[in-house]
Protein backbone atom coordinates (compact mmCIF):
# COMPACT_ATOMS: atom_id res chain seq x y z
CA UNK A 1 0.00 0.00 0.00
CA UNK A 2 1.12 3.35 -0.17
CA UNK A 3 3.08 4.87 2.25
CA UNK A 4 1.40 8.01 4.04
CA UNK A 5 3.32 11.10 5.26
CA UNK A 6 2.24 11.25 9.11
CA UNK A 7 0.18 8.68 10.99
CA UNK A 8 -1.07 10.55 14.22
CA UNK A 9 -2.35 8.05 17.34
CA UNK A 10 -4.33 9.57 20.02
CA UNK A 11 -4.20 7.29 22.92
CA UNK A 12 -0.74 5.30 23.00
CA UNK A 13 -1.28 2.81 25.54
CA UNK A 14 -1.35 -1.04 24.10
CA UNK A 15 -3.67 -0.69 21.05
CA UNK A 16 -2.24 2.67 19.98
CA UNK A 17 1.48 1.93 20.99
CA UNK A 18 0.71 -1.90 18.91
CA UNK A 19 -0.47 0.29 15.78
CA UNK A 20 2.58 2.50 16.13
CA UNK A 21 5.13 -0.25 16.41
CA UNK A 22 3.49 -1.96 13.33
CA UNK A 23 3.62 0.95 11.21
CA UNK A 24 7.32 1.39 11.70
CA UNK A 25 7.96 -2.19 11.42
CA UNK A 26 6.54 -2.00 7.65
CA UNK A 27 7.38 1.79 7.16
CA UNK A 28 3.89 2.54 6.60
CA UNK A 29 4.53 6.02 7.46
CA UNK A 30 7.36 8.96 7.02
CA UNK A 31 6.13 9.78 10.85
CA UNK A 32 4.38 8.26 13.70
CA UNK A 33 2.83 10.97 16.40
CA UNK A 34 1.64 10.04 19.48
CA UNK A 35 -0.90 12.34 21.27
CA UNK A 36 -1.46 12.00 24.71
CA UNK A 37 -2.77 13.43 28.27
CA UNK A 38 0.51 12.80 30.17
CA UNK A 39 3.40 12.79 29.24
CA UNK A 40 5.01 10.11 31.10
CA UNK A 41 2.56 7.52 29.46
CA UNK A 42 3.91 9.59 25.77
CA UNK A 43 7.32 8.41 27.05
CA UNK A 44 6.85 4.75 27.81
CA UNK A 45 5.77 4.41 24.05
CA UNK A 46 8.97 6.59 22.66
CA UNK A 47 11.50 4.46 24.91
CA UNK A 48 9.20 1.49 23.23
CA UNK A 49 10.17 2.62 19.78
CA UNK A 50 6.21 3.21 18.92
CA UNK A 51 6.09 6.76 17.93
CA UNK A 52 8.62 9.40 17.02
CA UNK A 53 7.05 12.43 18.04
CA UNK A 54 5.34 13.06 21.16
CA UNK A 55 2.74 15.83 22.22
CA UNK A 56 0.43 16.95 24.19
CA UNK A 57 -0.70 19.52 22.32
CA UNK A 58 -3.58 18.06 19.58
CA UNK A 59 -3.36 20.79 16.99
CA UNK A 60 0.64 20.37 16.57
CA UNK A 61 -0.27 16.50 16.65
CA UNK A 62 -2.58 16.12 13.80
CA UNK A 63 -1.39 19.17 11.17
CA UNK A 64 -0.63 17.55 8.43
CA UNK A 65 -1.60 13.91 9.75
CA UNK A 66 -3.04 11.91 6.57
CA UNK A 67 -4.34 8.96 9.16
CA UNK A 68 -5.64 9.99 12.46
CA UNK A 69 -6.27 6.81 14.50
CA UNK A 70 -7.96 8.08 18.03
CA UNK A 71 -7.42 4.75 20.35
CA UNK A 72 -8.59 6.13 23.78
CA UNK A 73 -11.19 4.71 26.16
CA UNK A 74 -14.93 4.92 24.18
CA UNK A 75 -15.77 8.14 26.52
CA UNK A 76 -12.69 9.95 25.31
CA UNK A 77 -13.38 9.42 21.60
CA UNK A 78 -16.01 11.56 21.21
CA UNK A 79 -14.49 14.54 23.20
CA UNK A 80 -11.21 14.20 21.05
CA UNK A 81 -13.62 14.23 17.53
CA UNK A 82 -14.87 17.67 19.15
CA UNK A 83 -11.99 18.91 19.60
CA UNK A 84 -10.46 17.50 16.16
CA UNK A 85 -13.64 19.38 14.45
CA UNK A 86 -12.87 22.80 16.12
CA UNK A 87 -9.11 22.21 14.63
CA UNK A 88 -9.64 21.35 11.40
CA UNK A 89 -8.20 23.81 9.60
CA UNK A 90 -4.63 22.77 11.06
CA UNK A 91 -5.62 18.99 9.75
CA UNK A 92 -4.73 18.27 5.95
CA UNK A 93 -8.04 18.20 3.50
CA UNK A 94 -9.76 14.99 3.20
CA UNK A 95 -7.74 13.38 6.86
CA UNK A 96 -9.02 10.12 7.30
CA UNK A 97 -10.08 9.73 11.02
CA UNK A 98 -10.61 6.17 12.44
CA UNK A 99 -10.92 4.71 15.89
CA UNK A 100 -9.92 1.35 17.72
CA UNK A 101 -13.08 1.34 19.85
CA UNK A 102 -14.63 -1.76 21.29
CA UNK A 103 -18.31 -0.58 20.36
CA UNK A 104 -19.18 0.69 17.07
CA UNK A 105 -22.68 2.35 17.35
CA UNK A 106 -22.40 4.81 19.44
CA UNK A 107 -18.98 5.85 18.08
CA UNK A 108 -20.01 5.68 15.01
CA UNK A 109 -22.79 7.59 14.94
CA UNK A 110 -21.43 10.70 17.44
CA UNK A 111 -18.43 11.26 15.20
CA UNK A 112 -20.41 11.41 11.83
CA UNK A 113 -22.41 14.01 13.71
CA UNK A 114 -18.99 15.92 14.72
CA UNK A 115 -16.23 15.67 12.39
CA UNK A 116 -16.58 18.06 9.41
CA UNK A 117 -17.36 16.88 5.81
CA UNK A 118 -13.16 17.83 4.88
CA UNK A 119 -12.24 14.87 7.11
CA UNK A 120 -13.37 11.24 6.34
CA UNK A 121 -14.34 8.80 9.43
CA UNK A 122 -14.48 5.24 9.51
CA UNK A 123 -14.61 3.43 12.68
CA UNK A 124 -12.74 0.90 13.65
CA UNK A 125 -12.44 -2.12 15.92
CA UNK A 126 -8.95 -4.16 16.14
CA UNK A 127 -10.17 -7.37 18.16
CA UNK A 128 -7.02 -7.93 19.98
CA UNK A 129 -5.30 -7.03 22.95
CA UNK A 130 -4.46 -8.08 26.37
CA UNK A 131 -5.25 -7.40 30.29
CA UNK A 132 -2.05 -5.45 30.29
CA UNK A 133 -2.83 -2.19 28.90
CA UNK A 134 -0.05 0.49 28.22
CA UNK A 135 2.36 0.98 25.64
CA UNK A 136 5.10 -1.54 27.76
CA UNK A 137 3.53 -3.89 26.55
CA UNK A 138 3.04 -3.53 23.07
CA UNK A 139 3.96 -5.48 19.92
CA UNK A 140 4.18 -4.83 16.66
CA UNK A 141 2.76 -8.20 15.69
CA UNK A 142 -0.30 -7.79 17.92
CA UNK A 143 -2.87 -7.71 15.25
CA UNK A 144 -0.88 -10.38 12.85
CA UNK A 145 -3.72 -12.95 12.03
CA UNK A 146 -6.11 -11.29 14.35
CA UNK A 147 -9.72 -9.96 12.97
CA UNK A 148 -10.45 -6.31 12.73
CA UNK A 149 -13.66 -4.84 12.31
CA UNK A 150 -14.82 -2.32 9.90
CA UNK A 151 -18.18 -0.53 10.08
CA UNK A 152 -18.80 1.75 7.53
CA UNK A 153 -22.43 3.29 7.30
CA UNK A 154 -24.28 4.94 4.04
CA UNK A 155 -22.26 8.16 4.44
CA UNK A 156 -18.47 6.35 4.85
CA UNK A 157 -16.65 7.85 2.28
CA UNK A 158 -15.54 4.53 0.10
CA UNK A 159 -11.75 5.40 -0.90
CA UNK A 160 -11.34 5.93 2.51
CA UNK A 161 -12.80 2.63 3.65
CA UNK A 162 -10.94 1.24 1.68
CA UNK A 163 -7.46 2.68 2.37
CA UNK A 164 -8.20 2.27 6.47
CA UNK A 165 -9.20 -1.63 4.95
CA UNK A 166 -5.69 -1.60 3.15
CA UNK A 167 -3.95 -0.38 6.39
CA UNK A 168 -4.98 -2.89 8.37
CA UNK A 169 -3.97 -6.08 6.27
CA UNK A 170 -1.07 -4.43 5.76
CA UNK A 171 -0.25 -4.61 9.28
CA UNK A 172 -0.95 -8.43 9.43
CA UNK A 173 -4.88 -8.24 10.56
CA UNK A 174 -7.83 -10.44 8.55
CA UNK A 175 -10.29 -7.16 7.81
CA UNK A 176 -14.09 -8.11 8.64
CA UNK A 177 -16.69 -5.60 7.60
CA UNK A 178 -19.94 -5.54 8.92
CA UNK A 179 -22.20 -2.57 10.21
CA UNK A 180 -22.13 -1.02 13.40
CA UNK A 181 -25.35 -2.75 14.64
CA UNK A 182 -24.12 -6.14 13.76
CA UNK A 183 -20.89 -5.56 15.17
CA UNK A 184 -22.17 -4.99 18.28
CA UNK A 185 -24.66 -7.28 18.52
CA UNK A 186 -21.24 -9.34 18.09
CA UNK A 187 -19.10 -8.59 20.91
CA UNK A 188 -21.42 -8.53 23.36
CA UNK A 189 -21.72 -11.77 23.42
CA UNK A 190 -17.78 -13.20 22.31
CA UNK A 191 -16.27 -10.53 23.85
CA UNK A 192 -18.19 -8.23 26.48
CA UNK A 193 -19.44 -11.27 27.63
CA UNK A 194 -16.55 -12.81 28.84
CA UNK A 195 -15.06 -9.97 30.92
CA UNK A 196 -18.91 -9.74 32.74
CA UNK A 197 -18.74 -13.09 33.86
CA UNK A 198 -14.93 -13.22 34.52
CA UNK A 199 -15.53 -10.08 36.49
CA UNK A 200 -18.57 -11.44 38.44
CA UNK A 201 -16.82 -14.36 39.05
CA UNK A 202 -13.89 -12.99 41.13
CA UNK A 203 -16.28 -11.20 43.09
CA UNK A 204 -18.32 -14.44 43.99
CA UNK A 205 -15.00 -15.51 45.83
CA UNK A 206 -14.09 -14.23 48.84
CA UNK A 207 -10.55 -12.74 49.51
CA UNK A 208 -9.58 -15.93 51.93
CA UNK A 209 -10.49 -17.96 49.06
CA UNK A 210 -8.16 -16.08 46.19
CA UNK A 211 -5.42 -17.51 47.46
CA UNK A 212 -5.78 -21.06 46.77
CA UNK A 213 -6.79 -20.42 43.10
CA UNK A 214 -4.93 -22.50 41.03
CA UNK A 215 -4.79 -22.76 37.05
CA UNK A 216 -8.71 -23.13 36.18
CA UNK A 217 -9.84 -19.82 38.60
CA UNK A 218 -6.87 -18.03 36.81
CA UNK A 219 -7.29 -19.18 33.34
CA UNK A 220 -11.52 -18.25 33.51
CA UNK A 221 -10.76 -15.04 34.92
CA UNK A 222 -7.52 -13.89 33.02
CA UNK A 223 -9.44 -10.79 31.49
CA UNK A 224 -11.07 -9.31 34.99
CA UNK A 225 -7.64 -7.97 35.35
CA UNK A 226 -8.18 -5.39 32.53
CA UNK A 227 -8.61 -1.92 32.49
CA UNK A 228 -11.90 -1.11 34.38
CA UNK A 229 -12.39 2.55 33.03
CA UNK A 230 -11.99 0.74 29.53
CA UNK A 231 -14.68 -2.16 30.06
CA UNK A 232 -16.92 0.53 31.87
CA UNK A 233 -16.94 2.16 28.93
CA UNK A 234 -17.84 -1.01 26.78
CA UNK A 235 -20.64 -2.04 28.74
CA UNK A 236 -22.44 1.61 29.04
CA UNK A 237 -22.14 2.22 25.66
CA UNK A 238 -23.92 -1.04 24.49
CA UNK A 239 -25.73 -1.36 27.37
CA UNK A 240 -28.65 -3.26 25.32
CA UNK A 241 -26.52 -5.70 23.98
CA UNK A 242 -24.72 -6.46 27.38
CA UNK A 243 -27.86 -6.89 29.20
CA UNK A 244 -29.03 -9.37 26.67
CA UNK A 245 -26.21 -11.05 26.76
CA UNK A 246 -26.64 -11.06 30.17
CA UNK A 247 -29.67 -12.82 30.31
CA UNK A 248 -28.47 -15.18 27.92
CA UNK A 249 -26.17 -16.31 30.65
CA UNK A 250 -28.55 -16.30 33.24
CA UNK A 251 -30.61 -18.91 31.19
CA UNK A 252 -27.77 -21.61 30.64
CA UNK A 253 -26.69 -21.29 34.42
CA UNK A 254 -30.00 -21.43 35.85
CA UNK A 255 -30.72 -24.92 33.20
CA UNK A 256 -27.48 -26.12 35.64
CA UNK A 257 -28.55 -25.54 38.57
CA UNK A 258 -31.72 -27.10 38.11
CA UNK A 259 -30.37 -30.42 36.68
CA UNK A 260 -27.52 -30.26 39.59
CA UNK A 261 -30.64 -29.51 42.19
CA UNK A 262 -32.82 -32.59 40.22
CA UNK A 263 -29.77 -34.38 39.57
CA UNK A 264 -30.84 -35.16 36.08
CA UNK A 265 -27.93 -36.77 35.20
CA UNK A 266 -28.79 -37.02 31.49
CA UNK A 267 -29.36 -33.52 30.86
CA UNK A 268 -25.97 -32.52 32.58
CA UNK A 269 -23.92 -34.52 30.47
CA UNK A 270 -25.31 -33.21 27.45
CA UNK A 271 -25.01 -29.58 28.34
CA UNK A 272 -21.31 -30.47 29.33
CA UNK A 273 -20.28 -32.72 26.40
CA UNK A 274 -22.38 -29.70 24.37
CA UNK A 275 -19.95 -27.17 25.62
CA UNK A 276 -16.77 -29.63 25.67
CA UNK A 277 -17.50 -30.17 21.52
CA UNK A 278 -18.26 -26.21 20.92
CA UNK A 279 -14.78 -25.00 22.90
CA UNK A 280 -12.51 -27.77 21.09
CA UNK A 281 -13.94 -26.39 17.86
CA UNK A 282 -12.18 -22.58 18.77
CA UNK A 283 -8.97 -22.66 17.17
Amino acid sequence: MKKFSKITIIGVGLIGGSIGLAVKKRRLAKVVCGVGRRMSSLKKALKKGAIDVATLDLESGIKGADLIIIATPISLIPQYALKIAVLSDWAKTETIITDAGSTKEFVVKKLEGILPKTTHFVGAHPFAGSEKNTASNATADLFKGSKVFVTPTKNTHKKSLSKVKAFWKAIGAEVVQMPPKKHDELVAAISHMPHMIAAALVNAVSRDMIKFVSTGFRDTTRIAAGDALMWRDIFLSNPKNALKSISSFKKSLDALERAIKKEDVGFLMRQLEAAKKKREAIL
